[in-house]
């Protein structure tokens, strides 16, 4: 009986789930697609690209540090779509917006990354199922669960005053002039904002009382884990035959987080604050009867992706307010328009009201992104770019592109940087051009979590600073694929009082 109500439950799930889908396809408009007939596509070898022995080669000796530079000259001279091919490997790229929407519109169900190394082997050793990083009906339930705490901004909005409050703190401990290797600043305040949505706790890292050391260590081993992941995406497999040395670092990393987000955990479940009775893990329990080892699962995986990728995303911000002056007078003018007084404190109202800040952060996403694009696994044949692509083969939606793909996605301006942009809507802009949260019901769970936190952390570090552009040259910034785009040496930001 028991067995029979979880299928039928599923059963629900999954209906609701594909009608989700239909309205989540239609969220965007159409676009007509110019798709050879069958007759006349191309066979998925045909598909042009380096060789397999020039892959081995090349990550043998450069591995994939440099991967926005290895996209960008591949698709200059094999077109938009290319593939690539290592032993166990095929992935293929594709950089036009229009091949982009294509994968998006076919997805099927369940909807896959085909990207998530831990999902298929540290929960497999624990028993449990693939949940969020999975493509099965446990991802759907799991996703069902944390999508309406996470994607609404009204269920979001009960912890915008404590979010404000991480920020100010944070911000206090910036000072006027050169700020040297700030990364481990803006991983404090990523692991503080999220701690508070996920287990209403304070962690003190941005404040001034006792650090909490079990916080700092759940930092260490997130950037640990990220290292050991970005190292074997693109590998030859060994990992998945045998434990090699990357993957048990992979592992360990984890069972660190697993370690201290149960404990995180079982320490909000006895505190009684406010805070905590209306944080995400409390109402998992309470609310969603969720059992305590898939609370874990989630909010360990929800913790660990919401700091490396926040913390590196505001690095990428931050040097590029220093290079856009205007823009960022115009954000600290949009912020004094509104507070009218440095020292107000910010409401949400008042934060909704706000529009160009939200608009710079989508132009640097758009001119500089982050993540360099997203990851789909389609579970039925498709069609881009006139090739025939099979099912189960992974597909990168790239956000590095040519420069006629760059004009086809954003118009003829694509080169320059221009936030108003995003404000009055450019007619030029393919609608599947920029979204460096994916899309559907794969799109980043934290999206309007991490657009809120970054925001509010513009905000009040403008109220109180201009970032100036460094010209020393030990300040210059390069950058290497880490899963994000990740500055080569420690970042420096040069702040000038108000």
């Amino acid at each position: 009986m028991k067995v029979t109500k979880i299928r039928v439950r599923v059963a629900l799930r999954s209906a609701l789930w594909r009608k989700q889908s239909i309205q989540w396809m239609c969220s965007v408009g159409k676009r007509s697609h110019s798709q050879r007939s069958p007759s006349t596509t191309l066979p998925f070898d045909a598909i042009p690209g380096p060789s397999l022995l020039e892959n081995i080669v090349r990550y043998t000796r450069k591995g994939f540090r440099d991967y926005p530079l290895f996209l960008e000259k591949n698709f200059k001279q094999y077109g938009p779509i290319f593939k690539f091919v290592m032993p166990g490997v095929k992935v293929v790229h594709v950089c036009d917006p229009d091949d982009i929407e294509q994968v998006y519109r076919n997805e099927g169900y369940p909807a896959s990354r085909g990207d998530v190394i831990a999902a298929s082997s540290y929960y497999h050793e624990k028993g449990l199922p693939k949940g969020l990083n999975g493509g099965d009906e446990s991802w759907y339930i799991q996703r069902s669960a944390m999508a309406p705490k996470f994607l609404r901004p009204s269920k979001l909005q009960p912890f915008f005053d404590e979010l404000c409050k991480v920020a100010g703190d944070a911000v206090e401990s910036f000072k006027d002039g050169r700020n040297l290797d700030i990364s481990e600043k803006l991983v404090m305040f990523a692991i503080e904002s999220v701690a508070a949505i996920l287990f209403g706790v304070r962690f003190n890292l941005t404040g001034a009382s006792s650090i909490d050391p079990k916080a700092l260590k759940f930092a260490d081993a997130v950037s640990g884990h990220f290292t050991a992941e970005s190292k074997l995406l693109f590998s030859i497999p060994f990992h998945k035959y045998f434990k090699t040395p990357t993957l048990k670092d992979l592992h360990c990393c984890l069972d660190k987080e697993w370690e201290l987000a149960d404990h995180f955990i079982k320490r909000s479940s006895r505190m009684q604050t406010p805070l905590t009775s209306k944080c995400v893990v409390h109402k998992l329990a309470q609310q969603d009867n969720m059992p305590q080892e898939h609370i874990l699962q989630v909010t360990e995986g929800v913790f660990s992706a919401g700091v490396h990728t926040t913390a590196s995303t505001l690095v990428i911000l931050l040097h590029a307010l220093g290079k856009q002056p205007e823009a960022q007078q115009k954000i600290y003018n949009e912020v004094q328009h509104i507070l009218q007084c440095d020292e107000q404190q910010l409401t949400y109202k008042q934060f909704r009201n706000m529009p160009y800040v939200k608009a710079f952060m989508k132009e640097v996403f758009r001119t500089q992104p982050s993540p360099l694009g997203n990851v789909r696994l389609l579970n039925k044949p498709i069609v881009l770019s006139g090739y025939n692509v099979p099912a189960g083969i992974r597909i990168i939606l790239s956000a590095v592109r040519t420069e006629a793909m760059l004009e086809k996605s954003y118009g003829s301006d694509f080169a320059t940087f221009v936030p108003e942009r995003w404000l009055h809507g450019s007619k030029n802009m393919h609608p599947f051009a920029s979204l460096p949260f994916g899309f559907g019901p794969r799109m980043c769970l934290g999206k309007r979590f991490a657009e809120i936190e970054m925001a509010i952390f513009l905000i009040h570090l403008l109220q109180k600073f201009e970032v100036v552009d460094s010209k020393l040259k030990e300040d210059k910034v390069e950058w290497y694929f880490n899963i994000i785009h990740t500055p080569t040496k420690p970042f420096n930001l040069n702040l000038k009082k108000r």
